[in-house]
């Protein structure tokens, strides 16, 4: 029997899925469209195909969809399957409804049916219109399989629903005293009462809801302690509410990353990298254009000027991984010491000319960059057992139209001394920049 399996974003869920088909000996073919962990063997010995939604990101969202819909169906029709199993309703479920195959197994997940089904008169429809033209459905608890027959609008039978709830595999996850103990250990919780958080930090699961609650136990009851486990776009938002509220004592998150400050060492030397390329081809177009006094000086001031392109790029990014690692009083005294070196040296070389501006501004950022680079080394461990290995593929998944974006909005801040020089001598510009 050949099966495609629809799946948005990869999980371990997945991975249970795929062993299963694999065991009985299915051909298996996975489609997704969300990045998969580089660690995962399973989808390595299935039919995979990952269609990137990305990469369309600089269309509208109209046409980027309908790129993406096509792509899909063309391929669910050239794998020809027995079956299509498919999660998600208003995406994946449209989809393999789209692509005429029968029969259609729907598997929604509970944000589909519980939340985006409902944000809008033509969501609902949208949404009736998959559920009533799959073949069953299956769900995890009696309140969705409510909500999906109400979604139908009467024309879906209950019995083409079964209710199957996620259950755990005992014979893998299983009581253990002693891994229990090894654990408590390494925390340095051996006589606290330990709450876990499993979800993914999205805004969705109400992570901050519990964080918040947790401020109020541990008020009345000081000896428990919180695990959260999980990934997400709210980790940094979430470690800074465990800060303010003064949970660091009380809460670890546990990291997905397993060498945290190598990964970190690949975002620096990207980004970094692209800086110092763009330094180049920007400020020679600019100070090509400049007064007399700046084409002097030609070669100097675009190594200045790489050198000032480069050093804001890496200053930025450790910016949040010092920040990530809960370390943000470092920021503050790096802020200082920053503002400091780089009026002193501003009043200095003033009438230095235009080298000595650039200069005096390029350095002290370049030192503190250096700084920052150690400090990096310092909160981040170089290889954390809990973590898992992660590509930096994974960092990079703005579009095209946000690297545009992000590209013109910081074009004042990487040419300014540059082109400020272009309409005016060393010395007010030296003040304004102050």
């Amino acid at each position: 029997m050949r099966v495609v399996y629809m799946v948005g974003g990869y999980s371990s869920s997945n991975d249970i899925f795929l062993h299963k088909f694999l065991r009985y000996g299915v051909d298996t073919h996975v489609i997704y469209t969300r990045f998969a962990p580089a660690d995962s063997a399973v989808l390595r010995r299935v039919n995979a195909s990952w269609v990137d939604v990305s990469r369309f990101g600089s269309l509208p969202k109209a046409l980027r969809w309908l790129i993406f819909g096509y792509e899909v169906v063309s391929l669910v029709r050239q794998i020809k399957p027995d079956v299509i199993l498919s999660q998600g309703i208003q995406a994946h479920g449209l989809l393999s409804v789209l692509s005429g195959v029968h029969p259609v197994l729907l598997m929604p997940w509970g944000t589909d049916w519980a939340i985006t089904a409902h944000r809008s008169f033509v969501m609902r429809m949208l949404s009736r219109y998959v559920v009533n033209h799959v073949d069953l459905v299956q769900i995890d608890c009696e309140v969705g399989k409510r909500t999906v027959l109400d979604l139908s609008g009467g024309k879906l039978r209950p019995e083409q629903i079964w209710v199957f709830p996620q259950g755990i595999e005992l014979d893998v996850f299983k009581p253990c005293a002693e891994a229990r103990r090894a654990l408590r250990e390494k925390l340095g919780w051996t006589e606290k009462k330990v709450l876990v958080m499993s979800r993914q930090l999205k805004s969705i699961y109400g992570v901050d809801i519990f964080i918040k609650a947790l401020h109020t136990i541990v008020r009345e009851q000081p000896h428990v302690r919180a695990l959260i486990v999980g990934e997400g776009p709210l980790e940094v938002e979430l470690k800074e509410l465990v800060a303010v509220l003064g949970l660091s004592e009380f809460v670890k998150f546990i990291g997905r990353v397993d060498r945290p400050r190598a990964l970190m060492w690949q975002v620096l030397l990207v980004g970094g990298g692209l800086s110092s390329v763009m330094g180049i081809v920007l400020s020679t177009v600019i100070l090509r254009f400049s007064n007399a006094a700046a084409a002097q000086e030609f070669a100097v001031l675009v190594v200045l000027s790489v050198a000032l392109t480069t050093s804001q790029t890496c200053f930025q990014i450790t910016d949040g991984s010092i920040l990530a690692a809960r370390k943000s009083e470092y920021l503050a005294y790096r802020a200082v010491a920053y503002g400091l070196a780089k009026i002193a040296l501003l009043f200095a070389v003033a009438a230095a000319g235009v080298v000595g501006l650039l200069g005096s501004y390029t350095l002290p950022l370049f030192a503190i960059t250096v700084v920052s680079l150690f400090l990096v080394w310092r909160v981040w461990p170089a290889r954390n057992e809990n973590g898992m290995p992660t590509r930096i593929r994974e960092l990079s998944s703005l579009s095209f139209g946000n690297w545009i974006h992000g590209f013109t909005y910081s074009l004042p801040s990487r040419l300014g001394p540059s082109i400020m020089l272009i309409f005016v001598g060393p010395s007010p510009v030296a003040y304004f920049f102050i």
